[in-house]
């Protein structure tokens, strides 16, 4: 498991304290059997919108990791919005190696994404530097509800 292969104590959480309860936290969270709303809460530890920190772009690899799992809805929620969080915050070097670490599970956010959630499309409107992979893949949703049809737009603008 990906959370195992990193020295958590060597880095520095978002709390202030070695990060090793963060990892404790992540594997709470992952490993969660039943849809609750007790799970622990990766703000302040991961993020602080929009500040990031040391610990940021390690645990978004983690979570990232994550989403190929089964998980509980609640449990997908909070890393899917902890994982946009970290995507949209102010140091641009944290910033950016948070973008590559969620790089990583490109195409686990698109599989996600078939169903679409506004998390999954939002973190790959961000993401994907490929606009036509991403244009392409918004045009087969069939039906898409107003906010994805807002975002098709508002992106077709930006993107020119």
């Amino acid at each position: 498991m990906e959370i195992d292969r990193i020295d958590w104590n060597s880095y520095t959480c978002g709390c202030g304290r070695p990060a090793g309860h963060l990892a404790n936290f992540l594997r709470t969270i992952i490993s969660a059997t039943s849809d609750s709303y007790f799970l622990p809460s990766l703000s302040g530890h991961v993020e602080r919108a929009p500040l990031l920190f040391e610990v940021t772009p390690v645990a978004v690899s983690v979570m990232v990791a994550a989403l190929g799992e089964e998980l509980q809805p609640a449990a997908r929620h909070e890393l899917l919005n902890t994982i946009w969080r970290c995507l949209c915050g102010e140091d641009e070097e944290l910033d950016a190696a948070c973008a590559n670490a969620a790089r990583t599970g490109l195409w686990q956010l698109y599989r996600d994404a078939a169903a679409p959630s506004r998390a999954e499309v939002t973190i790959l409107n961000l993401l994907d530097s490929d606009r036509a992979r991403f244009h392409n893949f918004i045009r087969q949703i069939e039906s898409p509800p107003k906010w994805l049809s807002d975002l098709i737009e508002r992106s077709a603008e930006f993107d020119g």
